[in-house]
């Protein structure tokens, strides 16, 4: 993501936060760049082949992606991965 973040946003800033809940993994990136129309390709940038293979990656291990963006604000993407049960 921080790739995608350095090639496409033109963003100044990038914040990575990643956090351990419960039940779940997750880890947010957010840009203050250009934006995108999340409503292009199902929430994929056009030529997003990048987020697109980690929604896929995501898939297969029960995770999600969520996309927060506009064009000219920024974007949020929140990666979400269940944790295994240690029983």
């Amino acid at each position: 993501l921080l790739v995608n973040v350095g090639k496409h946003a033109r963003a100044r800033t990038a914040w990575v936060r990643i956090a351990r809940h419960d039940r779940y993994a997750e880890a947010t990136v957010r840009d203050d760049g250009i934006g995108f129309d999340t409503r292009r390709q199902s929430g994929v940038p056009a030529s997003g082949f990048g987020l697109l293979i980690i929604r896929e990656r995501l898939r297969e291990l029960n995770g999600r992606v969520a996309f927060t963006s506009s064009p000219g604000s920024g974007a949020e993407i929140v990666l979400t991965i269940p944790l295994l049960d240690e029983t």
